[in-house]
């Protein structure tokens, strides 16, 4: 029976070795300024062979990344279309392996190119090379692992009581292999229990009793990885802000020139007053609900205005001036950021 699992492991091993060599290697090269790197392979990889991506990178900094590519069935280069993963601070080149068919219903068709694109400077970021194969159990094993600690399930969004995914495994809920295990498990003890007693009740009253346990074993399992996932930006948090005090919090939430524009705001225009923002920046409203929160009680909402806050505007002062001509210029914070007050009759 060993000489016999012996053989089997180095099957396993020569096999995984050769689908390993049958893979598609692709060349990835950084265009000039941009903030990402490009799969320039020859030949346009079939999904359904080549199911799983290995990137050798380094990188002086940990940050996360893109991994996006294009298809015979979407030319295009977008998010639906992607992987996020973390890249970590290493001295040398590092694997990073994913089976990008279990993360992602869009890797399908032919490939016809892919792209790295890390979520922050580039500049100390460098990949060694890129490969398609067809994924092995191992290779499957890793991705998981990697998908299981990868920032889809790991990293807080938003700011609501739902920002947070379940933890995934290959593209599903860890739940869902909760659940699977836990019928294993109840079926696999009444039935051993069976066969040893040949008593029902027997059998049920530990097969209860194996489930219970069980469940509550994985209970504290997913609740120790929950804290993990609370303990990354409480880290991060606590980094960022320490013990600083509230104004440089503020100034750090929202952006130093920001604040202090804000507090421009609230020195020049008397409490209570009614104001509107004109403001058409990349940013979209932004800028103003950040301002009708950091500048109460002003009322936002009045439908005559006596002042208007202008920032990040499209339009320049003399033009907003000459479309709102019962205005003037009462201060300027800066060229793209004033406030207008309505002309004394």
């Amino acid at each position: 029976m060993r000489n016999i699992l012996i053989f089997l492991l180095l099957v396993f091993a020569f096999s995984s070795a050769a689908f390993a060599g049958e893979g598609i290697n692709i060349p990835m090269v950084r265009p000039a300024n941009a903030p990402y790197f490009v799969g320039m392979q020859t030949v346009n990889i079939y999904a359904d062979d080549f199911d799983t991506i290995i990137l050798s990178i380094s990188s002086n900094i940990k940050c996360t990344a893109r991994l996006l590519w294009a298809s015979s069935y979407d030319p295009q280069i977008n998010m639906p279309k992607s992987i996020w993963f973390v890249i970590d601070k290493s001295d040398g080149f590092k694997e990073y392996i994913f089976n990008v068919r279990s993360q992602n219903p869009y890797w399908t068709g032919f490939i016809k190119q892919i792209v790295v694109y890390p979520e922050a400077r580039i500049d100390g970021i460098k990949i060694l090379s890129a490969k398609a194969i067809h994924g092995y159990l191992l290779t499957h094993i890793w991705s998981g692992w990697r998908e299981f600690l990868g920032p889809s399930s790991r990293i807080i969004l938003g700011s609501t009581v739902n920002n947070m995914k379940a933890t995934q495994l290959w593209g599903k809920s860890i739940n869902l292999y909760v659940y699977v295990l836990l019928l294993l498990i109840a079926a696999a003890f009444f039935v051993s229990s069976y066969i040893k007693s040949s008593n029902l009740s027997l059998s049920w009253q530990n097969c209860g009793k194996a489930t219970i346990i069980s469940a509550i074993a994985f209970y504290v399992l997913l609740d120790l990885s929950n804290l993990i996932n609370q303990y990354s930006p409480m880290k991060d948090e606590w980094q960022k802000f320490g013990f600083k005090s509230l104004e440089e919090k503020r100034a750090i939430l929202v952006g130093e020139d920001f604040y202090r524009f804000t507090n421009f705001c609230r020195n020049n225009i008397p409490p209570k007053a009614a104001v509107k923002v004109f403001t058409a920046g990349p940013l979209g409203d932004y800028p103003e609900k950040r301002l009708i929160y950091f500048l109460y009680p002003l009322d936002f909402f009045a439908k005559e205005a006596d002042y208007i806050i202008v920032t990040e505007y499209n339009k320049d002062l003399r033009t907003t001036l000459n479309e709102n001509q019962n205005f003037r210029l009462l201060k300027k914070f800066n060229e793209g950021a004033y406030i207008l007050c309505r002309k004394k009759i």
